[in-house]
Parts: structure tokens; sequence; C-alpha cells
């Protein structure tokens, strides 16, 4: 038989066609006598060979020593073909393959032909790559090293039935992929414990990040660089107006030295300062922090709601602070701010700004930015000379800090905050101590209550109970002189 394999089935079939006719006979054409007269006709070789059982599984062990190859053992495991295979089995690389798997007597041969039925429902293994899952499952089948190992020791099958595993680049708990693991009552391999920071490189890289990119802490300092840029702004703006308002001798002034000393003026100039850096940084900042700025800066004005009467005790325990430091050590008698209270009209102007619009942009400034620029600052230092990451956002993605940062913080906070009042008080010790006290207490309100409002309503409290025991020691602002 020229050309053909007298091993296999086709070759068989084709050279039995044609010892038997040559040709295919036609259907209409009747048999001729001869052909009636041979009785039964032998049995073709592939009638031979479907009698045969083995003919339908030929890769399915017979015998407890019959094994497989790991490529046939793939292919079954895969559903290819099994004649396919058997026609045409996959040609080995060395003539002694690298592992063979003898598989149990009592292995149900229908494993290789039906699918097989959906794992339970369980946690899937964190993703791995090919190789580490290939290696894992050799490293726990490899026996003692011995000197006489190779790399083409065989090694005995395990003691349960193999399963394929879940796609190697699934996400873990992706939707829609089964788990498809060992199954109950199977021997569980060691597995490598999960390392965070690693970063996945080549094709078999996992699709999804084991830590989410960084995100900005909303306000940094950064932001509060631009906040002082915006209020350099604000100061043009402010000279601008003054010298307006100036040019047409507004309120009787005439010359600069008295410009300088009008309530008039000071207020002015204080609250176009104010208003036209907040106007800049309200439309400013939003575009920059994709958030509505009340909303970046935890205004949180329903907290403060509820912290109503705390807040107020608050302030009360601040008045009584400045009370007890009046008296151990009591300021100057001619101090600037006492000679804003010129007159009636400019006691009640200095009453309504030190109520509303003072504790407004003073809180933003120092309890909005600052407060919260240098927590932030402290966390991340500390992060990294420990070499740890830094506290994580909270629910809303607000910043979260630690202990440490928020009293370092409020301590430091507290310094400008003093510092810029000790013009109006004449540099003096005691109102001094009183403002960094003050100012301490406001930190605390602002971190305890996660509201900036919280800390802006106890400001103007505070300020608000100055005024009116000035209020009632001067019989309406009307006998200054005993102020």
């Amino acid at each position: 038989m020229t050309g053909r394999d007298e091993h296999d089935p086709i070759d068989k079939l084709d050279q039995h066609n044609d010892d038997r006719t040559g040709l295919p006979l036609p259907t209409s054409a009747a048999p001729s006598a001869e052909v009636a007269n041979a009785g039964p006709l032998p049995a073709s070789p592939v009638e031979e060979l479907h009698a045969d059982p083995a003919f339908y599984f030929p890769a399915i062990p017979i015998a407890p020593a019959r094994a497989i190859s790991a490529p046939a053992s793939r292919a079954l495991a895969s559903g290819d073909d099994l004649l396919d295979y058997v026609r045409d089995p996959p040609r080995q690389p060395s003539p002694k393959p690298a592992h063979r798997i003898a598989l149990p007597d009592d292995l149900d041969p229908e494993l290789f032909i039906k699918p097989l039925p959906p794992a339970p429902n369980r946690p899937v293994s964190p993703p791995l790559s090919a190789i580490t899952r290939a290696d894992r499952l050799t490293e726990s089948l490899r026996p003692e090293p011995s000197e006489a190992d190779s790399p083409f020791e065989q090694y005995p099958a395990p003691d349960f039935p193999i399963t394929p595993f879940a796609p190697f680049n699934a996400p873990l708990h992706a939707e829609g992929v089964q788990d498809q693991s060992t199954p109950p009552g199977a021997p569980s391999f060691p597995r490598a414990p999960l390392r965070e920071n690693v970063e996945w490189v080549g094709i078999d890289a996992p699709n999804f990040r084991l830590q989410p990119e960084p995100v900005t802490r909303i306000p940094n300092f950064g932001h509060l660089g631009i906040l002082l840029a915006i209020a350099s702004i604000g100061f043009v703006i402010a000279g601008l107006v003054v010298r307006l308002v100036f040019h047409f001798h507004l309120w009787g002034v005439t010359t600069i030295a008295q410009a300088t000393d009008n309530i008039h003026y000071t207020l002015l100039s204080m609250a176009v300062l104010y208003v036209s850096s907040f106007a800049i940084a309200f439309f400013f900042f939003p575009r920059l922090w994709e958030r509505p700025f009340f909303a970046a800066l935890q205004w949180n004005a329903p907290s403060a709601r509820r912290h109503f009467w705390l807040l107020f005790s608050g302030a009360a325990f601040c008045f009584v602070l400045a009370m007890v430091d009046e008296l151990i050590i009591p300021g100057p008698t001619n101090a600037p701010i006492d000679k804003m209270f010129s007159n009636t009209s400019a006691a009640w102007l200095l009453f309504a700004f030190g109520v509303t619009v003072a504790p407004f942009f003073e809180e933003m400034t120092f309890r909005g930015f600052l407060l919260p620029a240098l927590c932030t600052a402290i966390d991340w230092g500390v992060s990294k000379r420990n070499h740890q990451p830094p506290p994580p956002l909270g629910p809303n993605g607000y910043p979260q800090w630690s202990l440490p940062a928020m009293i370092v913080g409020s301590l430091l906070t507290s310094l400008p905050f003093a510092a810029m009042h000790a013009d109006q008080i004449a540099h003096s010790i005691g109102p001094l101590i009183l403002l960094y006290c003050v100012s301490l207490v406001l930190c605390f309100a602002r971190l305890a209550t996660r509201s900036l409002a919280a800390s802006t309503l106890l400001h103007a409290t505070y300020n608000f109970l100055l005024f009116f025991m000035m209020l009632v020691g001067t019989g309406g602002f009307k006998h200054l002189d005993k102020m």
C-alpha cells in the first residue's frame, strides 16, 4: 500500500473500498448473480475498529499502570476532538516528556467529554500569572530534592481529579467569572502571600490596579499659595478703591494722615480686600478642584446647627477667658483698636463688621485653608519618613489626619492668627496670649465637628459677646469714655 499507513483507520477504509469494488455502486443497479451468491461480505477494518470499545476512548487508561502525558491530559481536559488526537498525536519536543500524570482507577471518562458542572460560589483566588500558577503546582508536587533529580523526572499525580483553572487574567471577583477551584475534599496547596505595591508587567498582567492613583487632598499648600496670590490682587483692588474714594474727599478726609486714622477708610479697605479676594477664589477654586467651593472646604452647616449649644458654650468659655486675661495681664489703655471707637457710628460699624464680615473671612483663611494644609503636610512628611502611606481619605473624599498632625497644625495655625491682630493691641503680651488660646479653641471646633461653619459660628458668637459687653457698659455706645 504505497503512501498509506496500515495502522491509520482512514487509510484502511480507503484500501478496503479499493479492494472490494474500486468504484461505488450506483444505488439503482441490481447486484449481479455472482455477488448475490457470494454470501455475506467480510467485515471491513473500519467495522472491526468500531466494534472495539477502545476506539471511542483511546486515551482513557484501562489499567492502573497506564499513564498519559501532560499534553494529552490538557487536550482531553480542554475538550479537543479525541479522534483528531488519536490520528495526529502531538509531537513531544524530547523523547522523554517532562511530566507524565498517572490517572487513578476510579476516574470517570465522562469528565473528558461532558462539560464540568459549575463549582459552588466560592471566593475566586487572586489573579496570578500562568507562570506563577504552574510553578506553584509544580512545587507542591515536587518531592524532596536529591542528586538524582533531573528536569525530566516524572512525578506522581495528585489523588483528585484535575479541573481547569479560572482565566489567569480574570480580575478578583469579576462579574460573570465562575469559580473553578479545586472540588471539595481535595488537598489545598500553599498560596503565596499577596504583596502590595507590586508592579505587574508583561502580557499576563491583571487588568486591575492593586492601589488607586493618588488623589489630591483639598486644600494643600499649593492651594494656600494660590489664595495668597489672590489676596495680593485683593490688596491692589482695595488700594485703588481707597484712592478713588480719597480723590472725592468722602467723609471729610483731605489728607493721607486723616485717611489712615478714619474708621470708614479702614473698614472700607478691609471690606474690599476680603470681598474681592473671596469673589476671585469663589470662581477660581471650583474649576481647579472640580468641586463646589464650600463643599471642598468642608463648610458642613448641618453639623454647626447640631452642635449649636456646644459652640455657644465654647464662645462663653473664650469670653470668660478674656475676662480673666484682662484681670491678670491687662492690655494697654490707648491701643489702636480703642481709637477706632471714636464716636457712636464708628462703634456700630465695628460691631457689625466684627460679628459678620471679619469672622467669616478670617475663618475661611486660617481654618479653611491654612489648618488643613498644615495637617496634610505634617502627615505627608511623617509618612515619607516612615515609608508608610498617609491616612486615607474619608467616605466623602475629605482628608483625614492623625491626632499629632491636628495638634501641631492647630499650634502652628494660631501663631499667624494672633500675629495678624498684634498691631490692633499694640503688641501687648496679655491680649496676644488670649488671641492664641482663642485660636486653639476655634481649631478644636473646626476639627472636632468637621465643619468650617462651626468655627465661624463660634468666632462670631465670641465677638458678639465682647461687643455686647461694651454695648451694655457704654450705654449703647453713648459713653465711650467708660470703655
